[in-house]
């Protein structure tokens, strides 16, 4: 490494931080587009947090000018602390919160959510994840097709799950390939082409999927490929495009290998916000896993033709890996030139980069030792008795100082593939971690709870199939843990006792009684039956997912009421439906994303869950099968793509193998072990016929250098919200634990639909006075917007308002805007965004409004009730919020407020309405502390009630079963 000085680099970097040649050429990058291609290993997370930082010391742009695109939100969260290290370190003063920074996904939606009028989306809109994507699908068949194309994909695909995956994937691809207008022209009307069954499904998806995007605005939904569609659509609009884009600078984006379509459309709109261009691209083709997706390394290796003028730089020394794990890589990746004529000249250039990836002088690596290793074995029973036996002398002979240095690699973690070796390492006494085998059903406290709902739902096992004679035999077992249970704890079956008689007896009128599933739930849980499961972190933590997809329940199925007249049909839609297609499909168990090597286990992982990992030690096992090759589930659509694949159609499975395991190989940093039972697949065997075999040199492995010592992953930062925690906690302690610390889903969302409705209106109205002069505003316009957020909040499935109370709402807007026309023309920003960074964690909030005052910047926070006396607790509590903002927007100014304001739109004078609350800068220390105090009593887990809150917070909490239980509360 070196640390001489570049002009184009800040000496405040060249000082601190060390750079190699290649890495001293990305830093300095100031100017066009920049494509990297970086090997394993090679320090491309680092270069990129110096690029952005180096950017910003050389007065190129300022943080708001940065848009940082990464693969996962935790990695985004790294990269912002790596930021905020980087800056304390050599004092630099600028906010950096306002840098954008995330996921593709994440970033598309900070866009719609701060342009949210220019798209089709309301306030409150719900993303779907994948299950809920397919089971909405599922639900709306008979609206979204007809019963001929119905019959056409039941012969094509099979039953209607079947048939919602399947078509679920299709729409996914027509958003991503950004193909409906040409599908459309082709296929003006659905038809069937009884000639070819491509034919006809090319024919019939385009009508279908506008019947699907109509579902999806209709209910205010959008699925993962829509926040991208809905983000591209946004930036083809000028006046939207000219507000996204007006601050942005450099776009830098890592891990551009999987990268889809419509991802290097949008991020190459992004970058044409500046004449030059500047969008900076990080990846390597080779560790390219997605095409499942829609990634294409098209992007990556074709971005020096879209950008002629681009500067490219490799990082190609390898700072992780032993030189013979790198030699290995090497070579198994060259092998794929073997396989295919070279009918284009240099092949390198056409499917690959000419590269070749370098290891760095170490001086472990010096020590004699087969680094790479081959074990056969009879069957994957003696194959996991043998990595068992080598991990437990690998710990014993000290070569590794804990369990978690070693990781199994494996194409599939599925119960069928990863049991042989949980089994066998727990003959060693080694526990293992393998969350992603799709086993979460077979945890005996979901078990239980399905039990539990079975007898409370009164479920008739004859109800069912022949199809799902499976899930009926599972549901036997999980009645047989409830017997057993009951039998065991008297509590748990007094309470049991106590649901079947509320539902028997439940009276469909009365609005108080507890009729969802997930109060039942929560009665529950707080039973001596789940208090073990409560204390084991992993079934804790599969409690929350429980709650959380019954939320999902009842977002789907609507149903709000339990009694005798509902049971039958929610019965149905709960277990025939929603649970029977969950345990088909299997469900992973939770993964905590701030731990995702979890200490003293070795890990067993799938090897697109490897990627961006690294252990001491790597074993790749079942090598002697190929993974399935998928690929063929779009081929009706492909004739209409913009761009077909850039490998050969016949060659892609030989690519996807060797760079899938190639990122497996390269994870390694000490030993490499391939592993199959018998003999390696054909793909394999030249690989393995030139690598030394385990039971030759079992004992030359155990003199590799040991392990460094097992390092503690350090986290991000904590985000803490100002509302969702804060205030929260402040409220109650144990609330925020179950809540915010264990994520439960609660029973009920609070009724604030006239709350919202007043402040999501006056957002959009503030958004529209951000773009357009005031004279082109009207009364009109107005109840047009608000008539839209009322349309949107009823989407959200709370109680709507009655026709007086609405029109209450709406006086109290249309009087704010007659009231207040010079502070409209003064707006300088709504919903601003902020983060402080603090010691130990990352406080986030929202401003409603800055305005620009005659003696500086005035902070307007909006109430929707009647104005209180000022010496009252919510006051109070207001001034801390308002104290807050003031500290935020001094940090990101370096100026304080000149005034602070609470709006009470109830009141009919504005002189009532405008509330100011006295500023004093020294009180800013105070509020600092309480803060402070708040926050490290969270991050120390201080959630022990003192003091019990307010009974009617209580009342509608879904954690007081439990406070009543260790008699807290009454």
């Amino acid at each position: 490494m070196t640390l001489e000085p570049h002009s184009n680099i800040s000496p405040l970097l060249t000082r601190h931080y060390a750079m190699n040649s290649e890495q001293i050429q990305i830093i300095s990058h100031q100017q066009g587009p920049l494509r990297v291609i970086a090997g394993p290993g090679s320090g491309k997370t680092y270069s990129l947090i110096l690029l952005a930082m180096n950017l910003l010391l050389c007065g190129q742009t300022p943080p708001e000018g940065i848009v940082l695109c990464t693969y996962t939100q935790k990695a985004a969260y790294e990269m912002q602390d790596r930021l905020l290290q980087i800056a304390r370190a050599i004092n630099y003063q600028a906010d950096l919160s306002q840098i954008k920074i995330g996921t593709i996904h994440s970033i598309c939606k900070q866009f719609l959510v701060r342009h949210l009028h220019h798209t089709p989306l309301g306030n409150n809109f719900e993303t779907l994840d994948q299950f809920s994507q397919q089971l909405l699908i599922y639900q709306q068949l008979d609206t979204l097709c007809t019963a001929p194309m119905l019959a056409f994909f039941q012969t094509q695909w099979g039953s209607p799950w079947q048939i919602a995956r399947k078509l679920q994937f299709l729409f996914d691809k027509i958003a991503e390939e950004l193909i409906i207008d040409k599908l459309l022209q082709v296929f003006p009307q659905p038809r069937f082409d009884a000639n070819s069954d491509q034919q006809t499904i090319a024919a019939l998806l385009p009508h279908i999927y506008q019947n699907y995007t109509t579902l999806l605005q209709a209910a205010n939904y959008v699925d993962f490929a829509h926040l991208q569609r809905y983000a591209y659509d946004l930036l083809q609009k000028p006046v939207a495009f000219q507000q996204v884009a007006r601050d942005i600078r450099y776009v830098l984006v890592d891990e551009y290998q999987d990268t889809n379509y419509i991802q290097e459309k949008i991020l190459t709109l992004l970058a044409s916000a500046t004449e030059e261009q500047n969008l900076c691209v990080v990846g390597d083709e080779d560790q390219s896993l997605y095409r499942f997706r829609g990634a294409t390394v098209r992007n990556i290796l074709e971005f020096i033709h879209t950008f002629p003028d681009c500067k490219q730089v490799q990082l190609t020394t390898n700072y992780r890996s032993h030189a013979t794990i790198i030699d290995t890589c090497n070579q198994w990746m060259e092998s794929l030139a073997v396989n295919f004529p070279n009918t284009h000249g240099d092949f390198a250039n056409i499917f690959r980069t000419d590269k070749v990836i370098r290891p760095a002088k170490q001086a472990h690596h010096e020590v004699a030792y087969p680094a790479v290793i081959t074990l056969a074995s009879e069957d994957i029973y003696a194959e996991a008795e043998q990595f068992a036996r080598l991990i437990s002398e690998l710990k014993q002979y000290g070569r590794i100082q804990d369990y978690s240095q070693v990781a199994i690699l494996l194409h599939s973690v599925r119960s069928d593939f990863s049991r042989p070796y949980i089994e066998a390492l727990k003959g060693y006494g080694i526990a293992a971690y393998c969350p992603r085998a799709r086993d979460y059903f077979d945890q005996p406290e979901i078990q239980l709870l399905i039990g539990c709902f079975a007898l409370l739902l009164h479920l008739q096992e004859a109800d069912f199939t022949d199809e799902q004679t499976n899930f009926v035999e599972y549901l036997q077992h999980c009645q047989s843990m409830l017997t057993r249970a009951y039998q065991q704890h008297t509590d748990f079956k007094t309470e049991l006792q106590a649901i079947q008689e509320d539902i028997w007896l439940a009276d469909e009128h009365d609005e108080t009684a507890e009729k969802q599933l997930a109060d039942y739930f929560y009665r529950l849980i707080f039973t001596t039956a789940f208090e073990g499961f409560r204390a084991e972190k992993l079934a804790m933590a599969n409690l929350v997912i429980f709650s959380q997809y019954l939320k999902i329940f009842l977002t789907s199925f609507r149903h709000e009421t339990i009694n005798t007249r509902t049971l039958a049909a929610l019965r149905y839609d709960f277990f025939h439906t929603f649970i029977y297609l969950l345990h088909l499909d299997g469900v992973n168990q939770f993964e905590h994303p701030d731990e995702l090597v979890p200490l003293d286990h070795v890990q067993i992982m799938t090897i697109h869950q490897a990627k961006g990992l690294e252990f001491p030690v790597v074993i790749v096992g079942r090598l002697d099968k190929a993974p399935p090759q998928g690929g063929n589930e779009d081929r009706a659509l492909r004739d209409y793509y913009h761009r077909k694949p850039i490998e050969p159609e016949k060659y892609i499975p030989a690519f996807d193998l060797r760079r899938l395991f190639y990122v497996a190989f390269s994870r390694a940093r000490q030993a490499l072990i391939l592993s199959a039972p018998r003999k390696p697949h054909a793909q394999f065997s030249h690989l393995w016929h030139n690598t030394s075999a385990l039971e030759y040199h079992y004992r030359e492995l155990m003199t590799m250098p040991a392990a460094d010592p097992v390092s503690m992953h350090e986290p991000p930062k904590r985000r803490l919200s100002l509302t969702s925690h804060i205030s929260l906690y402040a409220t109650c302690p144990r609330q925020f634990e179950y809540l915010r610390e264990h994520n439960f889903s609660p029973a009920h969302s609070a009724n604030t639909f006239y709350g919202q409705l007043i402040h999501q209106t006056l957002e959009g109205l503030h958004r529209l006075a951000l773009e357009q002069p005031i004279s082109s505003l009207h009364e009109d316009t107005l109840i047009e917007l608000f008539e839209r957020t009322f349309y949107f909040l009823t989407c959200t499935g709370m109680m709507p308002l009655d026709n007086t109370t609405k029109n209450k709402a709406l006086v109290q807007i249309l009087r704010y805007f007659d009231q207040n026309q010079g502070v409209l023309g003064r707006i300088q920003d709504a919903e601003h965004s902020f983060q402080i960074e603090k010691e130990e964690y990352i406080l986030t909030g929202k401003m409603d409004l800055l305005v620009e005052g005659k003696q500086g910047m005035e902070i307007i926070d909006f109430k929707t009730g009647p104005r209180p006396e000022k010496d009252t607790a919510l006051v109070n509590r207001y001034t801390q919020q308002l104290y807050l903002y003031a500290y935020a927007l001094e940090r990101r100014t370096r100026k304080l407020p000149s005034h602070l304001y609470l709006y009470w739109t109830a009141e009919k004078n504005k002189a009532d309405a405008l509330m100011e609350i006295p500023f004093h800068e020294e009180d800013l220390e105070q509020m600092n502390n309480y803060f402070d105090t708040i926050s490290s009593q969270i991050l120390n887990k201080q959630f022990a009630v003192t003091t019990p809150p307010p009974s009617s917070v209580c009342q509608s909490c879904d954690i007081r079963y439990l406070c009543q239980q260790q008699g807290i509360i009454q």
